[in-house]
């Protein structure tokens, strides 16, 4: 199990309040930048500085000190809405996976992370489903690796490296069975 997928999952579960808070304040960002980006403003006046020669190039010109403004603002707007986006559907998966967990999995999740309902300790999960608060915690490590993995699915789970296969004539004797021997006459 990758540990930045369980940490993460874990954290959603644990902060799920702080997440959602963050949410509505990112969305009303992201309102008031859109809004701010729709107006685009024209110069009041054209700028008439000490050069010679009508202007030079030494400042930026208003309408380009807009621009550059504007597309930063963008590039910003941009990165908020992609964080936006990525804590919801982390949330939203999380939601969704703890809700298809088998078992106690469900139960124990919640009331231990806190997800939607007041923290419990472990004393007081055992009390609940009367069994053993060191089963409990099993059942709680348990059940966030099988949440990363309906979270993240096979992302979460590291893949050994696949030895390149030679193909060729000679290792494909060394290789061949009885059976391939035989079939072979």
């Amino acid at each position: 199990m990758e540990k930045i997928y369980r940490s993460r999952v874990k954290y959603a579960l644990e902060h799920a309040y702080e997440l959602q808070a963050n949410l509505d304040i990112l969305r009303d960002e992201i309102i008031q930048e859109t809004a701010v980006l729709r107006v685009d403003p024209s110069p009041k006046t054209t700028r008439f500085g000490p050069e010679v020669g009508g202007g030079g190039g030494v400042n930026k010109s208003p309408e380009e000190a807009f621009c550059l403004c504007k597309e930063t603002a963008t590039e910003q707007l941009e990165g908020k809405k992609q964080r936006y986006h990525d804590q919801r559907l982390l949330l939203k998966r999380v939601e969704q996976g703890l809700r298809r967990l088998p078992g106690d999995y469900e139960r124990i999740l919640r009331w231990k992370a806190g997800f939607e309902h007041h923290r419990l300790t472990w004393n007081q999960i055992g009390n609940r489903l009367n069994e053993d608060s060191s089963y409990c915690r099993r059942r709680y490590d348990e059940g966030i690796d099988i949440l990363t993995g309906i979270v993240y699915g096979a992302a979460a789970f590291p893949i050994q490296g696949v030895l390149d296969m030679d193909t060729s004539l000679e290792q494909e004797k060394i290789l061949a069975t009885d059976f391939d021997k035989n079939r072979q006459k």
